[in-house]
């Protein structure tokens, strides 16, 4: 099945890639998202000043099928995408979807003169393997802490 990779750029496509985020989250990590949490998680980034976001479409039907969100971030060595979520719909999965779309935001950050993409994703579950596949490295040292208070 042929797909379409295009910036995101409407707040119609944001909402889509909400209700995808809640999809596939909830059917493959078990997540609770709602319709509401999701779409203030995406609306969070895409309202920042430098929200960067793609979507691809299903040729056939031209429904969004899958989408990424991140935003620049400045760095001494120069700006990088901070990858905030990347999402499929699970019916559309193991196609080769989410390959196509990292080739395509890596030549596009290529093109503005960005050439580091830095994310956080679970070491267990499908995800870890795939950014690995994608010449991802882990950053030894670093380690992401939390901050949560009891009952919260």
């Amino acid at each position: 099945m042929p797909y379409t990779i295009a910036p995101l750029h409407t707040e119609a496509e944001l909402q889509r890639c909400a209700e995808l985020l809640k999809l596939a989250f909830n059917q493959t990590h078990g997540d609770e998202w709602t319709d509401a949490t999701a779409l203030r998680k995406l609306d969070i980034f895409y309202r920042s000043p430098h929200f960067r976001g793609w979507v691809v479409r299903d040729d056939a039907s031209g429904e969004i099928v899958s989408g990424c969100v991140g935003n620049l971030e400045a760095y001494y060595t120069g700006d990088y995408l901070y990858l905030k979520e990347m999402f499929t719909h699970p019916a559309h999965q193991d196609r080769g979807i989410g390959s196509r779309l990292m080739e395509r935001i890596k030549a596009d950050l290529a093109a503005e003169g960005v050439h580091m993409i830095i994310l956080f994703t679970p070491t267990s579950g499908h995800q870890y393997g795939f950014y690995q596949k994608r010449d991802f490295a882990e950053m030894d040292d670093m380690r992401m802490f939390i901050w949560a208070p009891e009952g919260a």
